[in-house]
């Protein structure tokens, strides 16, 4: 019996560490990805202004502009779902590592200590 509850710990405890380390990476992945997704969309807003700088001289027609304007918009959606992925990420750290999750609220027990 005894023997048997000390494996159930272990693979609790091996389990629960597995989830630390899966949503460490992710996090890491997500975030180096953020990053460049950050890079492109500067670029990607560089690029736009010297298209309507090139429109507004008449060396360009308005498509180049339309396509820079998706081009971007593209990047900034790309930025605001990796964003969610980082944040997903994190919460599921918070989980992995036990963070507040409990069934009563705060307000609930400090109320019960009195």
């Amino acid at each position: 019996m005894l023997e048997q509850a000390r494996l159930n710990y272990q693979a609790t405890v091996l389990t629960a560490l597995e989830e630390v380390e899966n949503a460490l990476v992710a996090i890491s992945n997500n975030n180096e990805r953020r990053q460049k997704l950050a890079q492109a969309a500067d670029s990607a807003r560089e690029t736009l202004k010297i298209a309507e700088d090139r429109y507004s001289s008449g060396l360009t027609d308005f498509l180049t502009v339309l396509d820079s304007q998706r081009s971007l918009l593209k990047i900034e959606d790309d930025l605001a779902n990796g964003t969610g992925e980082l944040t997903g990420a994190q919460i599921r750290l918070f989980k992995a590592l036990g963070g507040g999750w409990s069934p009563t609220s705060p307000t609930t027990d400090s109320e019960n200590a009195s």
